[in-house]
């Protein structure tokens, strides 16, 4: 998988997630104590990252450019992360209680952060693109 295939996804899944954390907090909570009750499909999102960050892993780096690097790093902490959730039994409910442990002014700034964070893997995967094109316009053009 392309560094930028995967840069697209992360922001994609943040970016469609955070909104409800800054917006309705409380939702967003009860909703991850909601998705971390149906342990098979936790398991079965955990299992698609590791794929996803093996197949960043795999593929041969041909730069050595920062926001490559960037990538393969998040690519294995996603994998470190979702091996976690797989082999530690108690790893999702432990996360999910100090979650709902926050107030409501940090859920919200997390969600921000979180929402800024996606928005820089738009730009991570918008630089993988250009360098993998070889040109330094943009395509439309």
């Amino acid at each position: 998988m392309k560094g930028s295939s995967f840069a697209i996804v992360v922001a994609a899944f943040f970016l469609a997630i955070t909104p409800v954390g800054i917006f309705a907090p409380g939702a967003y909570i009860k909703g991850l104590q909601a998705f971390a009750e149906l342990t098979p499909l936790c398991h079965a999102i955990a299992i698609t990252w590791i794929v996803m960050g093996l197949l960043v892993l795999m593929r041969p780096a041909g730069r050595k450019s920062l926001a490559e690097r960037f990538v393969r790093v998040l690519a294995c902490l996603g994998l470190i992360k979702s091996l976690a959730i797989l082999w530690v039994p108690g790893f999702l409910p432990m996360a999910i209680d100090w979650v709902t442990s926050l107030t409501e002014w940090t859920m919200r700034l997390g969600s921000l952060c979180d929402f800024s964070f996606g928005l820089l893997m738009l730009w991570t995967a918008r630089l993988l693109i250009r360098a993998e094109s070889g040109t330094e316009g943009d395509s439309a053009e």
